[in-house]
């Protein structure tokens, strides 16, 4: 993609033809977007995919949408959702975009804040999407999203797209800088805000990062991320499509659909989390040591090659066997959403897959920084995109101050709620983040924690829990952990805050101690085994072991304050 086309598009029209390729026949054949029809992939080639969005836009017009109006999409990530979301666009509204996790009761408040005047859901989620059209006068109907059969009383958004583009009435042109979407974050307690964006702030940021990584339309994107969630949006969707690559929705979160659909469509790249990696480590290291004593001893020898071979394409040479059970064309991954073991990363640089690592919020479109290949250093977020700010405000004696960032993909506030927004973005237009961290000589941005999870112990010193997390989720016994302050009852910290953790154990655990008591001593004694390298201060007082996974955000975030009822409950 032309870096000038992409900085001249000064209407959402423009923004919409960038995307789909409109009017470039060498990319009309060439697949944009995959998903799952039952057992069989269904392919939309660009070509198609303009039509279906401008014929989309027509109806959705037809049907009262004014530019500026607002429309929900309620589905999970898919080929249909793509299409809507610029369909919209082009339409001349503002996508609302709604996690499908959460129930009717969650969505309501979310709703009734945005107002959308119509909501395109997945077949599936209609009834869902009925009870909030009832809840909310401002829905006035509920179309179904694709080519699934709607139920009584719903049509089909597919079914709408009919006409003819050449039919279309043009809406009125809407600018980049006006806002494009209305993402509701999914914090970790407290009411969601509504983030509102600006398609400038997300066509900058799409285009920086599809820049930054060097994309091109040879490229193959497995989705497997919440495309509801700015992070697959930004850089599972906007920035693959700007270069003409083949996105393939999964629709699945089982590994091993998730690894088939890699080796099917011979994947090049995936945007995925820092949990996806562990998990996917562990499955290659499991089937190692469940193989052949020979195969097991030649992935040890090559382990050893690889730590000394500088080329991550020859170690991608050495790992062949492993790479054609993966189609034989993935070279990267791309991490982001929270903080990512360095031995998790090494591993695949190890075996030839790059690990990139990013940072950034909601707030931020989201990306703000990003490693690449011809600047990466495992443990560090990257450097800051083109035309974007980073400033460390009042850092402490170790150098970590808040992290602060300005530039073009900063939200434009919180929908309604202009003193929340004056919280968090001061009059020069930078925007606090509250996560904490430094920058290097080189410009390397590091993430310490957030500021509002620091533990202040009683003699002053503080404990970042993301660092003390890390350290436990690398114990072989330990499958997740979570570090917080809870009160200090004994001695001089007595009345302060100390250090505790709470643990879930690996279902390798589990199998090795049946008996609670006995599960519960091995997985403490191993857990402080693992923190052992840490100062003192910094090593958790207490450690509780429990059986049942965390609680978490639809962004797969913990919900510390239901750690934190937890683990009250028990003292």
């Amino acid at each position: 993609m032309d870096s000038m086309a992409v900085s001249s598009a000064k209407t959402v029209e423009e923004v919409c033809d960038l995307l789909t390729h409109a009017g470039d026949a060498a990319m009309a054949t060439r697949p944009a977007l995959s998903q799952r029809v039952r057992t069989a992939w269904q392919t939309i080639p660009y070509g198609q995919f303009d039509e279906r969005t401008r014929a989309l836009a027509a109806h959705l017009r037809d049907a009262g949408v004014d530019a500026g109006d607002r429309v929900a999409l309620l589905g999970e990530s898919s080929a249909d959702w793509a299409v809507a979301f610029v369909g919209v666009l082009r339409a001349g509204g503002i996508v609302v975009p709604l996690d499908p996790k959460l129930g009717p009761a969650e969505l309501a408040p979310i709703v009734a804040d945005a107002a959308p005047v119509l909501l395109l859901a997945d077949a599936d989620l209609a009834g869902a999407a009925d009870e909030l059209e009832a809840a909310t006068e401002s829905v006035r109907e509920v179309l179904v999203l694709g080519h699934a059969r709607p139920g009584e009383g719903h049509r089909s958004a597919a079914d709408l797209s009919h006409t003819s583009p050449a039919d279309a009435v043009e809406a009125d042109p809407r600018g980049v800088a006006e806002t494009a979407m209305l993402v509701y974050t999914s914090g970790t307690t407290g009411t969601p805000k509504g983030v509102m964006l600006s398609l400038a702030g997300l066509l900058h940021d799409a285009a920086e990062v599809a820049a930054s990584v060097r994309g091109s339309h040879e490229d193959v994107y497995v989705s497997i991320l919440p495309v509801n969630h700015t992070y697959e949006l930004t850089c599972g969707m906007l920035a693959p499509l700007l270069t003409g690559a083949h996105i393939a929705y999964v629709g699945s979160l089982f590994p091993d659909e998730i690894t088939a659909a890699i080796k099917h469509w011979r994947a090049t790249r995936v945007v995925a989390v820092p949990l996806f990696l562990k998990l996917f480590k562990r499955g290659i290291e499991r089937r190692i040591a469940e193989g052949e004593a020979v195969r097991r001893v030649l992935f040890g020898v090559l382990s050893r090659v690889a730590d000394v071979v500088p080329d991550i394409g020859v170690r991608h040479r050495l790992f062949g066997t492993l790479h054609r059970n993966l189609g034989g064309r993935l070279t990267r991954f791309y991490v982001g959403g929270a903080p990512l073991d360095p031995d998790v990363g090494r591993f695949f640089e190890r075996v030839g897959v790059g690990v990139y690592q990013g940072y950034g919020l909601t707030e931020t479109s989201p990306v703000i920084s990003v490693c690449t290949p011809w600047a990466n250093r495992l443990g560090s977020v990257g450097r800051a995109l083109p035309g974007v700010e980073i400033r460390i405000d009042t850092p402490g004696p170790d150098g970590d101050g808040e992290i602060v960032v300005r530039g073009p993909i900063v939200m434009q506030g919180y929908h309604g709620q202009p003193e929340l927004t004056a919280e968090v973005l001061d009059s020069d237009g930078w925007f606090h983040t509250g996560d904490l961290g430094h920058l290097d000589a080189d410009g390397y941005l590091w993430v310490t924690g957030r500021s509002k999870n620091v533990i202040v112990l009683a003699n002053g010193k503080n404990v970042q829990p993301e660092e003390v997390e890390t350290a436990l989720e690398r114990c072989p016994l330990v499958e997740e952990a979570c570090v917080l302050a809870t009160a200090a009852t004994k001695g001089l910290s007595a009345g302060g805050e100390q250090v505790t953790a709470v643990v879930v154990p690996t279902e390798a655990a589990l199998d090795a101690h049946p008996e609670s008591e006995e599960l519960a001593d091995a997985v403490a004694a191993a857990a402080r085994e693992a923190v052992k390298h840490l100062a003192a201060f910094k090593r958790p007082v207490r450690i509780l072991v429990r059986t049942e996974e965390f609680d978490k955000t639809p962004s797969r975030k913990v919900k510390r304050e239901a750690v934190r009822s937890w683990v009250a409950a028990r003292t």
